[in-house]
């Protein structure tokens, strides 16, 4: 490998001198003959042959930090191989998210996303580290009780306790959604017409009632962009996706675009950078990724193949795939994702022995859940990384009555299940199978529609 390093370098500088010698200055005051030259090459590719390569390993890659938690990070240096002692150089890519110390040690300020580099003190070797600090908290929309239900994890055993509830301004809220940064919360109002805004505490979560923007139709569904500028929402009611920018400082909304989608639709996502949304046809039987520009404004870019009736959707965290949970058939489909023009490729289906509902991808990429909605289980599935491929691993006891959504801590150790005529489900994740164990239940203040966990 340092070989190979070497030589891509040489011929780097190959290119450069051969320009050069195009200038009159270096091919004749400098270099005023054949023998010059090919002395000065020679010299030239000796010193790079033996240019050593300094490389900088972190002990990890990535890290998932609950907000005003800590890791450490450790580096080392090694020259051709070979351990070598030096100093570091520390930095964060968002103070207001993470800080690092001299020492390699993060300390998480605020939910998001950052990202720490250690370059070798007074040399050009660095290592990148990516930071998610998260908040612990979980919301429910309890449509009966039109309100929105608070809950705290216990980052030890994953359990829950519920805090509190607070009403939205719209009746039979649904769908719910937090930015990225944890100031701001937003439900999809279904039978009222609008969507309720929150702003959040970051010590301590609770929500307090920010207004609401009517939308017509009926709003269902909602994705926030990774960015927290826009919003947007599948309007069953209106047949289209509507996009909305969010008041950095207000988190009020305000409507810029909408997408006519020609059906009823209640369900979108987005894969991970923000670039595409996802949503079914008129058909129902086809899925339409839209492509999203720096304005919020919306383009088809393009249709997927068909598949079946098409439900609720999700994405694997790395972009890669889009995965489809379809009915008349029950299973799930894998469309793969062509990040450079939005195309989908139909990868396979998997059949599944009941009626998938709301569907989720491991943090770790390998896992997918879903909740199925006639029988009240959730099925594990495991994801091939390399194609996509699914395979069903196990299925749980039926637990509650009416299950729909199902979300996963943001360090991939705990599941909560929505159920619409029950408690909310807990659930812990083997790290290695995927397989989920029931830890119990807890009443978040009402019946749940969806849940958000940031």
């Amino acid at each position: 490998m340092v070989i190979v390093k070497r030589i891509l370098f040489v011929l780097q500088i190959i290119f450069i001198f051969n320009s050069c010698l195009l200038n009159p200055v270096v091919n004749g005051a400098v270099l005023s003959n054949e023998t010059d030259k090919n002395s000065f090459l020679r010299s030239v590719f000796g010193y790079l042959l033996q240019r050593p390569i300094r490389t900088i390993k972190l002990n990890k890659d990535s890290s998932v930090i609950q907000r005003l938690g800590t890791d450490q990070l450790s580096a080392s240096l090694t020259v051709d191989g070979n351990p070598t002692t030096t100093s570091f150089v520390w930095t964060s890519s968002n103070t207001s998210v993470a800080t690092v110390s001299e020492n390699g040690i993060v300390t998480s300020v605020g939910t998001g996303l950052a990202t720490i580099t250690v370059r070798e003190m007074g040399g050009s070797a660095f290592a990148v580290c990516a930071i998610h600090v998260y908040s612990g908290y979980v919301y429910t929309s309890l449509n009966f009780n039109t309100a929105v239900g608070r809950l705290t994890m216990n980052t030890s055993s994953g359990l829950l306790t519920f805090n509190s509830a607070i009403g939205t301004v719209g009746i039979d809220p649904t769908g719910i959604a937090v930015d990225p940064f944890g100031r701001f919360a937003y439900t999809g109002d279904f039978n009222g017409g609008n969507i309720s805004q929150f702003k959040i505490d970051v010590s301590t979560g609770a929500l307090t009632a920010n207004g609401s923007i009517t939308t017509g139709g009926l709003p269902r569904n909602i994705s926030i962009s990774p960015d927290a500028k826009f919003l947007y929402l599948a309007n069953q009611g209106l047949t289209s996706v509507q996009s909305f920018a969010i008041n950095q400082s207000t988190g009020a909304l305000t409507l810029i675009d909408s997408f006519s989608v020609g059906s009823p639709l209640a369900n979108l996502t987005m894969e991970p950078t923000g670039k595409y949304l996802f949503v079914r046809n008129s058909t129902g039987t086809n899925l339409l990724s839209i492509l999203l520009d720096s304005s919020g404004s919306m383009t088809l870019a393009s249709t997927s193949p068909t598949v079946s009736p098409i439900g609720t959707l999700a994405t694997d965290p790395y972009g890669r795939y889009v995965f489809v949970a379809c009915g008349l058939p029950n299973s799930i489909s894998t469309m793969k994702l062509n990040r450079e023009n939005g195309n989908l490729a139909l990868i396979g289906t998997l059949d599944l022995p009941t009626l998938p509902n709301g569907i989720v991808v491991h943090p770790n990429g390998r896992f997918l859940y879903s909740a199925n909605i006639l029988d009240q289980t959730i099925s594990t599935i495991s994801i091939t990384p390399d194609s996509g491929a699914l395979s069903l691993i196990a299925t749980t006891s039926p637990r509650g009555g009416s299950v729909r959504y199902i979300v996963i801590d943001p360090t991939g150790r705990f599941a909560y299940l929505a159920d619409n005529a029950g408690s909310l489900q807990q659930y812990s994740i083997d790290q290695n199978t995927g397989v989920l164990t029931w830890l119990g239940d807890v009443n978040p203040g009402g019946n749940q529609w969806n849940l958000y966990i940031f």
